[in-house]
């Protein structure tokens, strides 16, 4: 059997891995964001909503995974920026928007108006150059939203590239890894935007 994202409760898919900076390219052209099968039984990812909220000039919003895209109990699957420079990660799904905010944002995967898994980077540390990992030991929706849970991955993301980062592979961090440590700074919301100081 193989479930949809219509029979979806929150947790079944995760926020396991995520490149906001990797400074192989321009502005935001190497984001990348790589999601978790939590259950025991095959999901199709067909409906699956990806949003973020962005930044001025850079636009959040939700984009829909408009195909079927079957990930198998624990697999991975990665959405990339379509304009991104990294085209030879392993991935499923390339997509022109939304962008994650640098310095902090707010990623949330939904289906059916149904909120699966949200990770809030907003006041965590932003390691430019290396994507941001969840350590295995906390993968599940609940885990995943503290900064304490996620690590800067080491590993380079290609052969050529001086970016960190290990999309479709497993992550590299243990638990006496560098974290992503928060910070005491709360980010104002500009009421008439959406967008986040």
């Amino acid at each position: 059997a193989i479930k949809t994202v219509a029979q979806m409760v929150p947790g079944d898919v995760i926020i396991n891995e995520f490149m906001v900076d990797g400074v192989d390219c321009p502005e935001s052209n190497d984001q990348y964001v790589e999601i978790m099968n939590t259950t025991a039984i095959a999901i199709d990812l067909l409906g699956l909503g990806y949003e973020t909220q962005g930044d001025i000039g850079f636009p959040g919003g939700v984009v829909t995974i408009d195909r079927s895209i079957i990930v198998e109990p624990g697999g991975l699957a990665v959405l990339r920026w379509n304009n991104g420079c990294y085209q030879d990660i392993e991935r499923e799904f390339d997509y022109d928007f939304p962008v994650i905010r640098l310095g902090g944002d707010r990623l949330r995967l939904i289906a059916n108006g149904v909120v699966i898994d949200s990770v809030d980077s907003r006041g965590w540390t932003d390691p430019a150059g290396h994507a941001l990992q969840l350590i295995p030991d906390f993968a599940n929706a609940v885990d995943n939203d503290e900064s304490e849970n996620w690590c800067v991955a080491s590993q380079r993301i290609l052969p050529w590239a001086d970016a960190g980062g290990t999309p479709h592979r497993v992550n590299d961090c243990s638990e006496d890894t560098s974290q992503a440590v928060e910070s005491d700074d709360e980010p104002e919301l500009f009421p008439d935007t959406g967008f986040y100081e």
